[in-house]
């Protein structure tokens, strides 16, 4: 039954999750080697390169990312200062690429998935901007895939968001409301989640990412990035302070078996995520 699901999202989603990859199915004596990597996009110089949150650098060939520009008719520089999903290639006969490796060259570009979050600054609740909950989701964590938020750097809040979803894809604005903010304590976020009428249940965001060997593009349903550099300077701007907080807190409606929020099982959860970020 599942099966049957991801086949139809590969052609119900093939718009939204993302630009196309370089094929990563290698017969036996390939000697493509593929690895994928969550990063964000930068360039220097007129030449693009990858950083990820532990400060690996990739920089793949300039003539492999001119061919992904040309055959997806759009330019990379249109994602600059990005978090993304990428994949990159390359011959392990020509190249060497360690496992433990700071400084990757000399790969080929694959391809490219985007993410998406919206976050807001409502100053009245009710204001235009202020986003409402239709459904609840299941969680932020999970124990099985090791998933959890994190800040990816300085102002990039990553949230791994598990939902209940069938074919059509929902939205998620994370709110800040100044008035609420107690000096010296956290800032608080509120997820809000929009399942735009989907009504299945069977199976979840987690579920699609699980499968991402058979499409990239299913990391997007379950990932979404978070752009806080509004909300920091809405939340200096009213304590008064000039440094960021030191933690955040994350508050989610879940119900890990209904998408009603008046089911009794709906709830209300406070992640807090330390403000360790990497300096990229």
């Amino acid at each position: 039954m599942k099966t049957k699901k991801i086949k139809f999202l590969t052609i119900a989603f093939t718009l939204i999750l993302g630009i196309s990859f370089a094929s990563c199915l290698n017969s036996d004596n390939d000697t493509t080697a593929t690895r994928p990597y969550f990063a964000k996009v930068y360039s220097t110089y007129g030449s693009y390169y990858f950083k990820t949150a532990d400060g690996v650098t990739i920089s793949p060939t300039a003539s492999s990312i001119t061919t992904w520009e040309a055959t997806n008719k759009v330019q990379l520089s249109s994602y600059m200062n990005q978090f993304v999903f990428i994949v990159v290639t390359w011959d392990t006969s020509l190249v060497t690429v360690p496992d433990n490796a700071t400084s990757i060259t000399g790969v080929d570009f694959g391809g490219l998935l985007p993410f998406d979050g919206t976050p807001e600054v409502v100053e009245n609740k009710g204001d235009s901007n202020d986003s409402i909950s239709n459904a609840p989701i299941i969680s932020l964590e999970s124990s099985v895939s090791n998933t959890k938020p994190y800040f990816f750097d300085a102002t990039t809040l990553i949230l791994p968001v598990d939902y209940y979803m069938n074919a059509k894809y929902h939205y998620f604005t994370l709110v800040y409301y100044p008035d609420e903010q107690v000096n010296g304590g956290p800032l608080t976020l509120y997820l809000r989640h929009n399942n735009k009428g989907d009504s299945g249940t069977s199976t979840s965001s987690l579920d699609y990412a699980n499968q991402s060997a058979y499409n990239y593009g299913y990391l997007r349903l379950l990932y979404k990035d978070f752009d806080l550099t509004r909300i920091f300077q809405a939340y200096k701007d009213k304590t008064g302070v000039s440094v960021a907080p030191t933690k955040v807190n994350v508050v989610t409606t879940e119900n890990p078996n209904s998408i009603s929020l008046s089911d009794s099982q709906t709830a209300q959860k406070t992640y807090t995520v330390e403000y360790k970020p990497t300096s990229n």
